[in-house]
């Protein structure tokens, strides 16, 4: 996993160890994405002899759980506390367990709200004497981290403010992969002449309940031999497969609500994904799939469009001024055109090589174990 060059040169007096104190958040108003993100990035670094502690707030133990089962130690935060209270916190648990590296997921809807705090926590971080690595979003952080990752397209190319100290690992090259959705795009992508399988992954929690709408949708189809997997994913509210299920109620074609970590084999076997403005979108293209996005918010609708300009997915639109039968016509019309479908394919997967990982773990401020 680990790339064969040297480690960088940080300008630092801390002493470097291998263990990183890993601070993210997941909820069902939040999401998943920034947690699976974090354990595929995780579970790599261990292959590389790096040592790892998350750090999350007690919203939801499915949360905590899903990080144990891939053997990861969780420490937790009070999901009331103030950002500075938090950033204190996590402070402490790294000087409790000797970790001299702070790695952060932490944008999120919940801290946009509050940037002056979300400045304030990272002003404390960084004044703790310990490196600091961020992923962050489009909408980047001006402050001066060790390592700061935005993973996202075309973001080597904007004008951002640059601190000399800070590292910048910018773009598409340094997406975050699990192994096995890296394995899954070297392998050959069929676009068949007519798309007959549908996948719908709406992130990790639906917090806007979009999938019953995708549902309605799919539910109009007027070709019977459309089979159909919806993805239920850990963090869905309790009756999300019902409404599933109440929507499809009167289809004549063939559908599955799925439970599953694994999106690689979806992505694999369906001819067109519907998803949300999230992380998927890349996965999508990293995989080669036809993507259609809907938004669930105005932050992701910025962001939506500009993916949307690479030519490997298409935006529809705001879920709120998404209508269940322009859904329809879409998915139907998309799925009769080959053409279209392969050049989404192909443009997705030259954007994104899968590579992204190993090339974070080979810039962190860790000693990598010979």
């Amino acid at each position: 996993m680990c790339l064969d060059q040297e480690a960088p040169s940080f300008k630092s007096v801390i002493r470097t160890s291998s263990t990183i104190l890993v601070r993210v958040d997941g909820a069902h108003h939040l999401g998943m994405g920034h947690v699976i993100r974090c354990i595929a990035l995780c579970s790599a670094m261990r292959q590389c002899g790096i040592g790892v502690t998350f750090v999350i707030r007690d919203y939801d133990d499915r949360i905590s759980n899903l990080i144990r089962t891939h053997a990861f130690d969780v420490e937790l935060v009070d999901s009331q506390i103030s950002l500075k209270d938090d950033a204190s916190r996590t402070a402490a648990i790294a000087e409790k367990l000797g970790v001299d590296c702070i790695l952060t997921d932490l944008s999120h809807s919940d801290n946009h709200s509050r940037l002056s705090e979300y400045y304030s926590f990272y002003d404390i971080l960084l004044e703790s004497n310990r490196h600091v690595v961020v992923v962050d979003d489009i909408e980047k952080i001006d402050l001066p981290f060790d390592v700061q990752i935005i993973p996202y397209y075309e973001t080597e190319h904007l004008d951002y403010i640059r601190f000399d100290k800070t590292k910048y690992l910018l773009g598409c090259s340094y997406f975050i992969v699990s192994e096995k959705l890296a394995r899954a795009a070297n392998s050959t992508r069929v676009i068949r002449p007519i798309g007959t399988r549908v996948l719908v992954s709406i992130g990790g929690s639906d917090p806007t309940k979009m999938t019953p709408l995708v549902a309605n949708a799919i539910a109009r189809l007027s070709r019977p031999e459309m089979e159909v997997k919806f993805i239920c994913w850990e963090g869905f509210s309790s009756d999300a497969a019902h409404q599933i299920e109440a929507a499809m109620q009167n289809y004549d074609g063939v559908y599955e609500l799925c439970s599953s970590q694994d999106i690689s084999e979806f992505m694999l076997w369906c001819d067109i994904l519907v998803s949300a403005g999230g992380l998927t979108k890349y996965e999508a293209a990293l995989t080669g799939t036809p993507d259609i996005i809907i938004s669930g918010s105005d932050l992701e609708m910025k962001r939506a469009d500009r993916f949307a300009q690479s030519g490997c997915a298409f935006h529809i639109g705001h879920q709120a001024n998404v209508h269940a039968d322009e859904l329809s016509e879409i998915i139907e019309l998309l799925s009769a055109n080959h053409d279209t479908r392969l050049s989404m394919s192909n443009r997705g997967k030259a954007m994104i090589d899968g590579k992204g990982t190993e090339r974070i773990i080979n810039q962190l401020p860790v000693s990598l174990p010979q």
